[in-house]
């Protein structure tokens, strides 16, 4: 089924490129409205643009990945683990904020040249970035071993 992408579809897609993921009601700020983003969801999933995972979230399907290939994305990849999804459901809520306000979220994966943050032995999932001002982002979760609880008492 061939479609006519608006920029906001285009915007979407590049979204998941970035980020994998997406939960469905928070593509209302990607299209700026309280329902219209229902139908177009509806009509690129027809399209095999984007499909959705436990009828919440969005991921691209193959025309979506085929999309990103001809813009010079390179290869969308989502891993399976768990733990890693979880994480990645948190770090595409953070980047949903650029749709809203003044602010720029970088993933992990993208800053994996940096060592500065990797030297604090806590994951970080990123780097948010408000107005001129940095920070960095960790992901905190209810882990119950010892040496986690360590490494994080040690800041």
């Amino acid at each position: 089924m061939k479609i006519r992408l608006s920029l906001r579809d285009i915007e979407l897609i590049c979204f998941l490129g970035r980020y994998k993921q997406i939960e469905a009601v928070d593509c209302k700020k990607v299209y700026k409205s309280k329902d219209y983003y229902i139908k177009r969801l509806k009509i690129l999933e027809k399209a095999k643009y984007i499909k959705r995972e436990k009828r919440y979230y969005i991921k691209l399907d193959i025309e979506g990945r085929k999309l990103l290939n001809d813009f010079g994305y390179d290869n969308y990849n989502l891993c399976r683990n768990k733990n890693y999804q979880d994480r990645i459901k948190d770090i595409s809520k953070i980047a949903m904020l650029s749709f809203e306000d003044d602010i720029k979220f970088t993933p992990s994966w993208e800053l994996k040249e940096s060592k500065v943050y990797t030297n604090f032995e806590r994951k970080y999932i990123g780097e948010l970035e408000i107005e001129t001002n940095k920070y960095i982002v960790y992901y905190i979760a209810n882990r119950t071993d010892s040496l986690y609880k360590t490494n994080f008492n040690r800041y």
